[in-house]
């Protein structure tokens, strides 16, 4: 998309509208039939929310039912880091495994700031003027939003979701993580 967006721009400053007209419609339509597009991927993203939602109902009541509680569900999950947390033997936790918890929390809140429906519908809609087309994306899976449990890890979560900055949770992140294990 990124890649996409520049073109169009350069194009515009160049005042390129019949090259820029046509590159948007050749690009649009080799997304539509490329297996990894950015339409397929969307899908595919959403499909992996569906199941998460629908996996485990317990689990299901410690997150919230959106893309956050997606990103939170896969933070508490994280099959490596629960290893290594597992193969620890007493409280030390080594200096390498604090930088790991913590870049991956600073990956993730990126991810968690760049939500993929808002991202691809804004990207369509600037599309649209010259594919003629406008894209619906489905919504996120909707689920009643229950009684959130007071488990340590909605807790976690809220903390999480409600900082700025997620790197300096790394310790409580550690220690959920040592719990789960």
């Amino acid at each position: 998309m990124e890649e996409q967006l520049l073109r169009m721009w350069v194009r515009m400053q160049r005042k390129q509208w019949n090259v820029l007209v046509s590159e948007v419609l050749a690009w649009n339509g080799s997304q539509k039939r490329m297996p990894n597009g950015v339409l397929r991927n969307y899908y595919s993203c959403l499909q992996s929310i569906s199941l998460n939602v629908s996996e485990d109902e317990e689990l299901n009541q410690a997150f919230p039912k959106t893309w956050s509680g997606f990103l939170i569900r896969s933070i508490c999950s994280e099959h490596y880091l629960l290893k290594r947390c597992a193969e620890l033997e007493d409280e030390f936790v080594s200096e390498e495994l604090q930088n790991l918890c913590g870049n991956y929390l600073k990956c993730m809140q990126v991810l968690h700031q760049v939500e993929p429906r808002e991202l691809c519908s804004s990207f369509f809609t600037l599309l649209s003027p010259f594919t003629r087309e406008s894209v619906f994306l489905t919504d996120y899976p909707s689920l009643s939003p229950g009684n959130l449990s007071s488990t340590e890890i909605s807790s976690f979560a809220g903390d999480l979701l409600s900082s700025k900055d997620w790197q300096p949770k790394t310790k409580d992140y550690l220690q959920l993580l040592r719990k789960n294990s």
